[in-house]
């Protein structure tokens, strides 16, 4: 994913540049370029708000902005093509970034198991969308086992700690215990 953000942000500065440097009007790189660096920069906050919360919808975030930058790309080639712009614009963007960002989101569709930690039983089975997850219902835990299980553990780790407590509390002469205090009485 980090590759596709680096070659999706890098080829269109190129064009960016390419452009100036050809001498397109400014208007022409801005209708085609502003939308498409700000879908960018929308996705990477939205995924950064929602990865910072631990929000389990942050694997969705590319899908909405992915479809849109497609939509996207094509729209720019057809404003290329549209204003006679020489065919290396459009073809680059039809032919280089539409293709790299379809495979990026089907790439990202597949890695869904991976992202949500599903337990896959057997790989041979597949889906639209990648391995079934092996029983998912028997993989819902209530958390009442583990939660009691962690109370009994904290139990005892708060009995041993008041055990040693007590005990450095006895050795302490500065406390009036230990075998100082006794003597002296």
């Amino acid at each position: 994913i980090t590759a596709a953000f680096v070659a999706g942000f890098v080829l269109p500065v190129i064009l960016v540049v390419a452009g100036t440097v050809m001498g397109f009007p400014r208007t022409l790189l801005v209708k085609v370029f502003v939308p498409y660096f700000l879908g960018v920069i929308a996705q990477l906050l939205s995924w950064r708000s929602l990865g910072f919360r631990g929000s389990p919808a942050w694997p969705l975030v590319p899908i909405p902005f992915i479809l849109w930058r497609l939509v996207q790309l094509s729209r720019g080639a057809a404003i290329f093509t549209a204003a006679g712009a020489p065919w290396i614009f459009p073809a680059l963007l039809q032919g280089v970034l539409l293709p790299f960002w379809a495979m990026a989101l089907f790439g990202h569709v597949l890695l869904w198991p991976a992202l949500y930690k599903w337990p896959l039983e057997n790989f041979s089975l597949s889906t639209p969308v990648g391995p079934v997850p092996a029983n998912p219902l028997s993989q819902i835990d209530t958390g009442g086992e583990r939660m009691l299980e962690e109370l009994e553990q904290t139990t005892q780790e708060r009995d041993r700690l008041q055990m040693r407590a007590n005990n450095l509390r006895r050795m302490d002469p500065r406390r009036g215990g230990g075998r100082q205090s006794e003597a002296s009485s």
